[in-house]
């Protein structure tokens, strides 16, 4: 998982140890590397979060795998 360069909270780290993801920082310095993160996260929200109104999590969280899918 790419994120900017903010100190990570305990949980964050949990939830990527537990998921098996290998965190990486984004270079200090390079705005390129950061703007594909912005511009993932607004994609993300566009075509998934935002998409429909959620009336359950777990509805939520189905989606978000098979977005996950078609996106990569």
């Amino acid at each position: 998982m790419l994120t900017d360069n903010d100190s990570r909270s305990w949980a964050f780290g949990t939830a990527l140890a537990a998921s098996r993801t290998r965190p990486e920082r984004s270079r200090t310095y390079r705005p390129q590397t950061n703007g594909k993160v912005e511009r993932f996260h607004r994609t993300m929200a566009a075509q998934w979060l935002f998409s429909r109104t959620w009336t359950v999590n777990q509805g939520r969280y189905e989606a978000l795998r098979a977005w996950l899918e078609h996106y990569n």
